[in-house]
């Protein structure tokens, strides 16, 4: 990220943020934000009374 922001900051939990300046005064404002210990689950069904059927996307252990 450094090499395309004018400012980084690194937090003491994982997280980066980086500051782009814009090339105009009126240029919308964009927030991109992630963070390293995000997990996530993918629905693969959804069933009649509402429950959904999940397959795990890393991070998670089964047990």
């Amino acid at each position: 990220m450094q090499s395309f922001a004018e400012e980084v900051s690194v937090y003491r939990l994982g997280s980066v943020m980086g500051r782009i300046a814009p090339l105009r005064p009126d240029a919308p404002r964009i927030m991109i934000s992630a963070h390293m210990d995000e997990f996530s689950f993918m629905v693969h069904k959804i069933l009649s009374d509402g429950f959904l059927k999940i397959t795990r996307n890393g991070g998670i252990p089964e047990k």
